[in-house]
């Protein structure tokens, strides 16, 4: 028998090769497609601690990481992992063939077993040593269909399956769970759910550990494009795993956040609190939108993340041991720059008179809603407003100096402008205020323009407008008011 050429054997080593047979697909047995997710679950959830160091699979230098780091050729001594990724072929045993997960767990307990005395390697004697106990996407997959035996690469030509064609964007909307996606002499995974919002979580054997995400369809259909999709047509008859563990399944899984009310400014720590009745450890998924932004397992009832941008967010948390695993409900949370910043407050005018309206305007950085207060000059509180808008039109019957102040709030906190004047005058007439067209109570630069536009047609004006236009006093607004007005101000 010739051996294959090493670019072939990479390629190989996450392969599987699925013929599809002819036959209709079968309808679904809610107990058959959950055992299967049941058995994945009972491979992903199985954890070890590294008794010994311990040489894992690997090329010569992709998957080779410093010593001390979690991930890599080594699992080192006092760090936890999901199931070892391998090919134990002249010697060792594929975990679920060969060995029970349970008896592996066991032997990782002790490091005088073979787990940590012998080495294995892969069929090809390429340069990459696996664990004694080890398994590989298609062990994992043969597994959790409940396969009488481990399939390669090389004998699933008789497997009971129907391909459902390529992971496209018609396709996608055909899977189920407990489907494979496949692509020949590469790699397969398992879809292991698919969730009610539109998501599927993937599960799969992989260098150096058993890994599992969440994909949207259009990022499966990204991620797998060139794979095709597999349901084993006897899935009805899978049955569940086999384990030692008497711990029933959690039957309580509570997520909820801590020391606060739900909201929190970027770069603040926001803490999730789990519990469950026989949970072993804890799955954490957060969304910003529906975007998964982290997934990630723990052991403890607390953990922390900290929100590197604004937006609303939600999370769930799955509670598992051995024996099953429970979804909580799902806690939402927004997270805001900061505390409202840079308000800004202006007027149309300088000066207003009596029974005129006050059109105070006002913006903030960060601001849901704002409150105002007018003040006369004693510090009397003369009018208050809270709003969403940016402006706010205050009635001042009384002549006199007044201010304003806004506060501007947000989930996260509020902040106050300084104080803001302005002047109401007894009711203003013409005889006062000759060319004071905005009536601010000066005649400057903006009244000469009004004229301007007055003369070229860009604007109307009101009968007193026009008056106070008439700078030469001859009853007619014309290019010689626009010269009075320069000469005025020059």
């Amino acid at each position: 028998m010739k051996l294959k050429p090493i670019n072939m054997l990479f390629a190989g080593m996450f392969s599987i090769f699925l013929l599809s047979v002819s036959g209709s697909q079968l309808e679904a047995d809610a107990s058959g497609i959950d055992n299967i997710t049941e058995r994945s679950d009972y491979m992903y959830y199985t954890m070890w601690t590294a008794k010994e160091d311990v040489d894992g699979w690997w090329d010569g230098s992709t998957y080779r990481f410093a010593n001390g780091t979690k991930w890599g050729g080594t699992f080192y001594a006092g760090q936890s992992y999901h199931l070892p990724y391998g090919q134990p072929i002249t010697a060792g045993k594929y975990i679920g063939y060969g060995v029970a997960v349970a008896d592996f767990v066991t032997a990782t307990m002790n490091a005088d077993s073979l787990f940590y005395t012998v080495s294995s390697y892969n069929q090809y004697n390429m340069p990459s040593n696996s664990t004694y106990y080890a398994n590989d996407c298609s062990a994992f997959v043969s597994y959790c269909w409940d396969l009488p035996s481990r399939k390669t690469t090389y004998d699933w030509s008789g497997l009971n399956v129907t391909d459902l064609g390529k992971c496209n964007s018609t396709n996608v909307k055909k899977i189920e769970q407990g489907d494979a996606i496949c692509r020949s002499a590469h790699h397969i995974v398992l879809v292991s759910r698919v969730n009610d919002n539109g998501t599927y979580e993937i599960t799969e054997q992989t260098p150096p550990e058993m890994k599992r995400t969440i994909y949207s369809a259009a990022q499966l259909v990204s991620e797998y494009s060139k794979y095709n999709i597999y349901r084993y047509n006897a899935r009805d008859y899978v049955t569940p795993p086999s384990r030692k563990s008497e711990i029933p399944a959690p039957t309580t899984s509570v997520l909820g956040l801590w020391g606060n009310d739900g909201v929190y400014a970027v770069g603040n720590t926001v803490t999730f609190r789990m519990s469950s009745d026989t949970a072993t450890g804890y799955t954490l998924n957060i969304f910003r939108g529906s975007d998964l932004i982290s997934t990630t397992e723990h052991t403890g009832t607390m953990c922390y993340y900290k929100p590197s941008k604004v937006g609303d967010y939600s999370a769930y948390m799955v509670a598992h041991n051995d024996n099953g695993q429970l979804q909580s409900e799902t806690v939402y949370f927004r997270v805001y720059d900061g505390v409202p910043s840079e308000i800004t407050i202006s007027t149309s005018r300088k000066l207003y008179g009596t029974g005129d309206n006050v059109d105070l305007n006002f913006t903030a950085q960060n601001s849901i809603y704002y409150t105002v207060n007018v003040y006369d000059s004693n510090g009397q509180l003369c009018a208050t407003k809270s709003t969403d808008a940016n402006q706010y039109l205050v009635n001042v019957d009384v002549a006199g100096e007044y201010y304003c102040t806004v506060t501007a709030h947000n989930d996260v906190g509020s902040a106050t402008s300084e104080r803001f004047y302005f002047t109401v005058a007894d009711v203003l007439t013409t005889a006062n205020i000759s060319g004071d067209i905005n009536r601010d109570g000066i005649f400057d630069k903006d009244d000469m323009c009004r004229i301007r536009d007055y003369i070229h047609r860009r604007t109307a004006f009101t009968e007193e407008e026009y008056s106070l236009a008439d700078l030469t006093g001859d009853g007619i607004v014309n290019v010689l008011d626009l010269a009075e007005a320069k000469h005025i101000l020059h």
